[in-house]
């Protein structure tokens, strides 16, 4: 089967929706053709990509749902929020279809956060304008420690500003965040969203989305010590981190973060010994950020919605 067939073969098996249609269809519809870079892009859990481009050369990226492993990660991700302690205070995973991404989209492009422009979108399907740089997960898989320090930096400095505005964008974790050479931070990717009442400040919120990016950090670098030191240093140097985060509940969400890496990898017997050492080493890496925290919340003597003991108040 050649390349051309495969692909078409894939869009036919993913969930059509609308005018969808076919690819070919599709595409001479659009006046697009699939863009060469198509071959070496890496695809979503949730959904298909398409790197396609106009007889211009104006290139973007086709987005189509998909359900084949939803429940899996569904799974997953409802653990993770038990684990985090975030259960405890209503928190709920729900899906944005891509209509609703496109609202949130819009939404956060009026509030001056980075996200693709939107050409046009169907039941199912989104096309945007194409962004410029690379996702954090492959420039912490490709460069040395030194050198996507930087990145990282970036990245964890506007995704706390989104914070600062009272924005959470969730399914953080170094795939959804591009970065392109002058250190310019995109997001993009919003299917995931995890609802609270209305009664829980943002400020604990924005916690836990704070904790899945710092496991991705960590997670995708090829020094977790060295990323757990950068990460402390980005931390330390805002002075305006405990106006942003509950402090204390977001060294809860790092304690349950642990905890749940430990059920799952760490302390797994039935998983094979490099894996469970990897995550061993992560989760050290973690526990520092964890301490880290935890002395500048002291420092700064702030309320939580935490007693001792990690158990939430009433709110």
């Amino acid at each position: 089967m050649s390349n051309k067939q495969k692909i078409s073969a894939d869009f036919n098996a993913d969930r059509e929706k609308g005018s969808l249609g076919d690819i070919d269809t599709f595409l001479a519809r659009e006046g697009l053709r699939l863009s060469s870079e198509h071959e070496e892009k890496e695809q979503g859990n949730l959904n298909k990509v398409y790197f396609v481009e106009n007889d211009q050369g104006k290139k973007y990226v086709l987005r189509i749902e998909r359900d084949d492993n939803r429940l899996d990660i569904e799974t997953y991700i409802r653990k993770q929020i038990k684990f985090l302690g975030a259960e405890d205070l209503g928190a709920k995973l729900v899906y944005r279809d891509m209509a609703e991404q496109a609202r949130f989209m819009h939404h956060l492009s009026s509030r001056q956060i980075s996200t693709p422009v939107i050409e046009k979108y169907g039941s199912g399907w989104m096309l945007i304008h194409f962004s410029d740089g690379d996702s954090l997960k492959d420039i912490l898989a490709q460069s040395s420690p030194e050198d996507s320090a930087p990145y990282v930096v970036a990245v964890l400095n506007e995704f706390m500003n989104v914070h600062k505005k009272g924005e959470c964008l969730w399914d953080r974790w170094g795939g959804n965040e591009l970065v392109d050479r002058q250190k310019n931070v995109c997001f993009l990717d919003f299917d995931i969203n995890i609802v609270f009442p209305s009664n829980v400040p943002v400020k604990v919120q924005a916690g836990l989305d704070l904790a899945f990016m710092l496991r991705g950090c960590i997670q995708f670098s090829k020094d977790a010590e060295g990323m757990e030191r950068t990460i402390s240093n980005v931390l330390s140097s805002r002075q305006d981190l405990t106006d942003i985060y509950d402090s204390k509940s977001l060294v809860r969400f790092l304690d349950g973060q642990i905890s749940f890496y430990e059920a799952e990898y760490s302390k797994n017997a039935s998983v094979p010994q490099d894996i469970r050492e990897k995550h061993a080493a992560m989760n050290r890496s973690i526990s520092a950020v964890r301490n880290a925290i935890a002395k500048t919340a002291e420092r700064a003597g702030r309320s939580s919605v935490y007693k001792k003991g990690n158990k939430p108040e009433p709110l």
